[in-house]
């Protein structure tokens, strides 16, 4: 069933293929049923909005992601020569290794080294600061609940 104002309107269903362009894949023609709605005058077909056509459901972006995890390496990076402003980048010529030598956008140039596990031992310390305080925190809490105590005692 549907609206008068929809008859000989036109429903197409689009799917997306494998290098991305849009495909019509059904066409529908509405037509109304006259014999039930004798009474109905009919206007101008009116036109349905348009519906958004997903590129990629949740789950095919999940599942993507874990199969391209990116493995983040820390550095840490000496001047070789004296540098009054500390550099907010450097980049690192040739491959990644154990010793590297780095630039920054000034052409200074800079002896780097790889953090070994830096990135997870970094995520561990953020997890034990939070952990820290929240116990300070609870301390905090409990020697002001005494210290209130005493004051009205």
């Amino acid at each position: 069933h549907f609206v008068a104002a929809y008859d000989k309107s036109v429903i197409k269903c689009v799917g997306q293929d494998n290098q991305g362009s849009l495909e019509v894949l059904k066409s529908v023609k509405l037509h109304l049923d006259s014999s039930q709605n004798e009474d109905v005058t009919l206007k101008e077909p009116l036109a349905l909005p348009s519906a958004a056509v997903k590129k990629k459901s949740a789950k095919e972006r999940k599942s993507g992601s874990k199969n391209k995890k990116v493995k983040k390496t820390i550095f840490t990076c000496i001047a070789e020569e004296e540098a009054t402003v500390e550099p907010t980048y450097v980049w690192i010529k040739g491959k990644l290794g154990k010793a590297m030598v780095a630039e920054d956008e000034n052409k200074r140039k800079f002896t780097c080294k790889v953090v070994p596990s830096g990135f997870n031992k970094l995520n561990q310390m953020a997890n034990n600061m939070k952990d820290i305080s929240r116990t300070f925190k609870k301390f905090n809490r409990t020697f002001n609940q005494i210290v209130s105590a005493m004051d009205t005692t």
